[in-house]
């Protein structure tokens, strides 16, 4: 009846001997399927790693589930004796709702922090191509955008000129 997911496993084998409805909800998979797999079979790299190779364990702070979707979890174990052997009980925990929150928080911090830099630059720079420069500057460093460019419009060719970049350009500017 816990509400987050619990395994129990063979601390030797990692084989999963059961799994409550609230993991069967989480991963997906029967109880019949679980009992084929084994605990490192859930581990899955973080999004932007590369692959996992089958059967290596990778310790890990992410899980996948039947469909291949990965999401961050916190894990926590407990280790009994039962009978003559022993079992691991672990507590999983699903933490995207936490993770996304924490990412839209420091999100926030390095907007305000480019803001920051930006209000300092305008009373330090007078120069205005200059300004513009240091703005892209503090864009691409402190907001950790890829690249970051100002343009100003020419209304007789109707086109937007580049005066100002920072950052990756890839050919993107003329």
């Amino acid at each position: 009846s816990a509400s987050d997911a619990m395994l129990v496993t063979d601390p030797d084998s990692g084989a999963i001997l059961d799994a409550n409805r609230a993991a069967l909800a989480l991963y997906q998979y029967t109880r019949e399927e679980f009992s084929h797999l084994k605990y490192p079979d859930l581990a899955a790299p973080a999004p932007g790693e590369g692959p996992t190779p089958p059967g290596d364990f990778v310790p890990s702070t992410y899980h996948r589930r039947k469909d291949g979707t990965v999401f961050p979890v916190e894990v926590t174990e407990s280790t009994y004796p039962r009978k003559n052997r022993t079992i691991c009980i672990l507590s999983i925990r699903d933490i995207t709702s936490r993770k996304e929150a924490g990412e839209r928080i420091l999100a926030t911090r390095r907007l305000y922090l480019v803001l920051s830099r930006v209000s300092e630059a305008v009373v330090r720079v007078r120069d205005l191509e200059a300004l513009l420069k240091e703005i892209c500057r503090i864009a691409v460093e402190y907001g950790h955008f890829r690249m970051v460019w100002v343009g100003l419009i020419d209304k007789e060719k109707q086109l937007i000129s580049p005066v100002a970049h920072a950052g990756f350009d890839d050919g993107y500017l003329p």
